[in-house]
C-alpha cells in the first residue's frame, strides 16, 4: 500500500519544462534573466522532490526484500527441519 501510494506520488510529480515561457522578445534583458533563473530554481527543486520520492520508493522496496527474503529462509529451515 505504501510502495503504491509513494510511486503514485512520484508520477503525479510535474518537473517543469526545459525552456522558460519568458524569452528575452517578450521582456527587457534583466526581467528575463531573473525569469530564467526562478524557472531554473523550480526545476531544481522539482529534480530534488523527484529524487526524495524515488528514494523513498527504494526505502520500501528494500523492505519487501528483506522480508521475502526472511521468508525464503524460514521455508528452508522448515523444510530441513521436515526432513530430519
Amino acid at each position: 500500500m505504501l510502495l503504491a501510494e509513494a510511486r503514485k506520488k512520484t508520477a503525479e510529480l510535474n518537473i517543469p519544462g526545459e525552456t522558460s515561457l519568458v524569452t528575452s522578445e517578450n521582456a527587457d534583458p534583466a526581467e528575463a534573466a531573473k525569469a530564467a533563473a526562478e524557472h531554473a530554481k523550480s526545476r531544481v527543486d522539482a529534480f530534488k522532490r523527484f529524487l526524495e520520492l524515488v528514494q523513498a520508493e527504494k526505502t520500501l522496496l528494500d523492505g519487501q526484500i528483506t522480508q521475502s527474503e526472511a521468508a525464503n529462509q524460514r521455508q528452508i529451515f522448515l523444510s530441513m527441519r521436515l526432513t530430519d
